[in-house]
């Protein structure tokens, strides 16, 4: 399954595309293993370990006649439909391992209170991952439960918005299906079918259980591997592909992503945009869709030509690459910009000449230059030519029991000149440290002479000459495995050849220690990178576990010591800077709530605006600001109303209309109780009434 300040390669990246539904670019980032075969859910394994889904980009076509959805849909299909694409923004909003793992986990508790049915029949579980077709979920088989299946349990991929608003994209998935009908075998997921729900575009699939393959060669970047130890996986690949092209269909969208590792082998996934190869009756081409991997795009598919087996050849040459150093073989350049910068990959030490050059050929740019197919990358790569060395040995032995059988025919004058010659021999090769030959000179002397007290002398010299010889040629194999390979296999294997050669020695226990130490050495550099990561993350707390575990190896770890303490400075860092944002917000919050409890709302709204600001996450402050509005709203409305009853108050007083005006003046009094101008305009109609009152005499 395509781990930035520049855009990154183990992400999910979709170009714009013309369409008049949208003009706007699909969102662009995707995580997580390529879920088309994964367990309900990813391994329980650190955030960096999460897998990452490697480019998949969308070039720029002209667009398509759109297919028609259907007529109309159920309101519950509608209400999936929205819910689904809110699951699935959420998982593809997240640029990170860690975010992954976060939308993931909201996506099922979302899944888990809001249960979607696809078609009445598959109840969506959980969120297994997401990729450049679709979103994949766990999803249970109501028609296997019913006929009491004891794995009622699919996959199920949902074509994600931006893609099915692809003219194309429901030929797209039928394509899909068709084809993996077609290829129907072992190191192939298994498709079961495809449909609609309304507006829901998916397709049905086998659940595996397992971990995509950038998952697995993410454990193992470090080093990488030896070909023995991915020689299976190797070998499953090589016969998917071998019979895909059998059938000509060319996968075209190769990489770790596609790829799931299973206790019973490796399957390939994602037949999306696979293409027939010389199919004139091919009435559509998923290469309309532009869709492919730069990191491991032949040169023709960037250039958009023919699909061909060599395409595939291509990518799986990298990803062998990949496998076996654990770096890109060009530093994850696209072929076009590797072959513009003449790049060529660095020759991988472990390997034989044989091995190396399968591994080059199908490296090569140019279509013409690489290998041609599946079969021969397999041979040349996994199957070593071998010397019949039994029947070679069989004849010489033969030979050599001839000539000592004659000897003994010979004579003695005859025999003492052989024995003469065969120790001076002997005693040359002795010389010339050629020890497996002065050995059998010496074995010929003794076979003639079995008392040669000098040739048994120079025997036993020679053999422990040559098994020390040999005892340091294993040690300093030893320590070039450890130092210039970095092969920790390699260097066990020469260790157990030293548990033969000089058991109980001290090479031996000297080389042991050797190893010790490179493992403890790897373990403080993957605990290195660990805590690096985390500061990264801000995650304090698993980087002091990694730096705690290196210094309670090594404690006075140089580059441990040094992070430890940039560890503790970021923190204290970060903490005063909480604080600080602490004191600021509560200092907003105080004086908006003394602004609001003043009816200065304003003052208050402005200050609540801070507060959030500095905390977006508080919905206290938020909800304060939501209160301030309000009451500013009903203030200002209650303003309207006194000022309409002062002025219609005072349109009665003017009109000598005392009592209207007195009424209207309470009425505005009773809005806002110290409404200075209803108070004066009360005060004037009461005098002007009193007065009248008193122009009045009794007769």
């Amino acid at each position: 399954m395509e781990d930035k300040k520049q855009a990154p390669e183990n992400k999910t990246v979709f170009k714009p595309r013309a369409s008049k539904q949208t003009g706007k670019a699909p969102n662009q980032t995707e995580k997580s293993a390529k879920a088309a075969s994964m367990q309900a859910s990813p391994p329980e394994t650190p955030a960096a370990e999460v897998p990452d889904v490697e480019a998949t980009v969308l070039k720029p076509r002209a667009p398509m006649a759109q297919v028609d959805a259907p007529q109309s849909e159920s309101p519950a299909a509608a209400e999936n439909a929205v819910e689904l694409t809110r699951i699935q923004q959420s998982i593809r909003n997240q640029d990170s391992s860690k975010g992954f793992v976060l939308a993931k986990k909201t996506a099922d508790e979302a899944l888990s209170q809001n249960k979607i049915i696809l078609n009445n029949r598959f109840v969506l579980e959980s969120t297994l991952g997401g990729g450049g077709m679709g979103t994949v979920y766990k999803a249970k088989d109501l028609r296997k439960v019913e006929a009491s299946d004891l794995n009622p349990h699919v996959a199920v991929k949902v074509l994600n918005d931006d893609f099915k608003n692809h003219p194309q994209a429901f030929i797209t998935l039928q394509r899909e299906a068709s084809r993996s009908h077609i290829l129907s075998h072992p190191n192939i997921v298994t498709v079961h079918d495809f449909d609609r729900d309304g507006d829901i575009i998916f397709m049905t699939m086998e659940l595996l259980d397992g971990q995509s393959l950038d998952v697995y060669m993410r454990q193992h970047r470090a080093n990488g591997l030896s070909l023995s130890d991915v020689s299976g996986k190797l070998t499953d690949l090589c016969n998917a592909l071998a019979y895909a092209h059998s059938k000509n269909i060319v996968h075209s969208d190769l990489k770790p992503g596609n790829i799931f590792v299973t206790e019973n082998g490796s399957k390939i996934l994602d037949f999306g945009i696979a293409r027939l190869v010389n199919d004139a009756s091919e009435d559509f081409d998923a290469g309309e869709l532009g869709a492919l991997t730069p990191t491991y795009a032949s040169l023709e598919m960037l250039q958009g030509k023919s699909p061909a087996a060599e395409d595939d050849i291509y990518a799986l040459a990298v990803i062998t690459y990949e496998l076996l150093t654990g770096k890109h073989p060009f530093d994850r350049k696209s072929a076009e910009e590797a072959q513009q910068l003449g790049l060529k990959p660095t020759r991988i030490p472990h390997l034989n000449k044989q091995e190396w050059a399968a591994i080059e050929n199908a490296l090569a740019f140019k279509r013409e230059d690489r290998t041609k197919s599946v079969e021969e990358f397999k041979q040349a790569l996994l199957f070593k030519k071998r010397l019949p060395v039994f029947k070679l040995t069989t004849a010489l032995l033969l030979l050599i029991s001839a000539a000592l059988g004659a000897m003994y025919y010979l004579a003695p004058d005859k025999v003492d000149t052989i024995t003469e010659k065969a120790l001076a021999e002997g005693q040359q090769c002795l010389e010339q440290k050629r020890y497996d030959c002065a050995i059998d000179a010496f074995k010929t002397v003794i076979e003639l002479h079995p008392d040669h007290t000098e040739a048994k002398q120079l025997l036993a010299i020679s053999q422990e000459t040559k098994k020390n010889t040999t005892i340091e040629t294993t040690r300093l194999a030893l320590t070039d495995c450890l130092e210039t390979q970095q092969d920790l296999v390699c260097a066990k294997s020469k260790l157990d050849a030293l548990q033969n050669l000089a058991a109980d020695s001290e090479i031996l226990v000297q080389s042991e220690y050797q190893i010790q130490q490179f493992e403890l050495n790897q373990r403080i550099e993957q605990q290195l990178e660990k805590a690096n990561n985390c500061v990264n993350e801000s995650n304090f707390d698993c980087a002091h576990k990694a730096l705690n575990d290196i210094l309670a190896n090594s404690a006075e770890h140089e580059k441990a010591l040094a992070l430890k303490q940039h560890v503790n400075e970021q923190q204290a860092r970060l903490q005063t800077e909480q604080n600080e944002l602490d004191n600021q917000f509560n200092s907003a919050m105080e004086k908006g709530k003394t602004c609001l409890s003043s009816k200065n709302y304003p003052c208050a709204i402005s200050h609540f605006d801070n507060a959030t600001a500095i905390k977006p996450e508080e919905t206290d402050a938020r909800e304060l600001a939501q209160t301030a509005r309000f009451e500013q709203k009903i203030a200002i409305q209650n303003q309207e109303k006194a000022e309409a009853f002062v002025s219609k108050g005072q349109a009665c007083l003017q009109k000598k209309n005392y009592t209207c005006a007195i009424a209207n003046a309470e009425s505005s009094l009773e809005i806002l109780p110290n409404n200075a101008p209803a108070k004066r305009l009360k005060q004037n109609a009461q005098t002007e009434l009193d007065n009248i009152k008193k122009s009045f005499s009794i007769q």
